[in-house]
């Protein structure tokens, strides 16, 4: 009598893979494309690195001018004040086979002269406009409540704060597009932006344009970046 084996149950750990290989054949990206794409958005990281690991050695030394204005209030403006203190924070993912694959790349720096700065405000409108975009800012603001001296009377919140703005860029690979995201932060004024570009495109071409910003030069980084995204506090 011939004995049947029975056909063990898949693990739900196959059955993600299952899915997964499933929904990749339905977008239409196959195993060749996403391992080059995965190629192209590492090696675009990697001359990101490279090329920032070096500029962070020259700009500590130099401590240039952050380029542009920025405004806490109406009245407070900070300007003409140096960026410094670069450093870069590169992040690997775990790869099963060993291989050093980025899951981002930061460079981030201090945009300041540590000026400490005290500002009052006594609407609610105000106070929270304030605190938002010293969050922005990465600025950790003492908040207390200012009272007149004699009558006790409240006059306001007073935020005192040293005034180091915190600038950074990110960049992120995106291998199921085989793109990358740049994240801009703080640079010139107190803006979040984001584009993206094909990985085959971040060149030294490219990395001079984004050096060139930081350093307050004249700058095409964006003139050819696709679906850009600004955001203000």
């Amino acid at each position: 009598m011939r004995t049947t084996v029975p056909t063990p149950a898949l693990g739900f750990l196959a059955e993600l893979e299952q899915q997964a290989d499933t929904s990749k054949v339905g977008s239409g990206l196959d195993a060749q494309t996403l391992e080059r794409n995965v190629r192209l958005t590492n090696a675009a990281c990697r001359a990101a690195a490279d090329y920032w690991a070096r500029m962070v050695d020259h700009l500590n030394v130099l401590k240039p001018t952050a380029p542009g204005r920025y405004m806490f209030d109406g009245r407070t403006v900070m300007e003409g004040v140096p960026a410094q203190d670069f450093g870069l924070m590169p992040r690997f993912a775990n790869t099963h086979g060993g291989s050093e694959e980025f899951e981002s790349v930061t460079l981030a720096w201090r945009v300041g002269s540590s000026q400490v700065l005290r500002i009052v405000k006594d609407f609610p409108p105000d106070i929270e406009r304030l605190r938002a975009r010293l969050q922005f800012a990465g600025i950790n603001a003492c908040e207390s409540q200012l009272r007149h001296k004699h009558t006790s009377r409240l006059l306001g919140t007073l935020f005192e704060f040293t005034a180091d703005v915190v600038a950074s860029v990110q960049l992120t690979p995106l291998p199921a597009q085989g793109k990358v995201r740049l994240s801009v932060r703080n640079i010139d004024t107190l803006e979040r932006i984001e584009a993206e570009w094909p990985a085959f495109a971040i060149r030294a071409n490219e990395l001079d344009e984004l050096a060139r910003w930081i350093c307050g030069k004249p700058h095409t980084l964006l003139k050819h970046a696709q679906g850009v995204v600004r955001q203000e506090p």
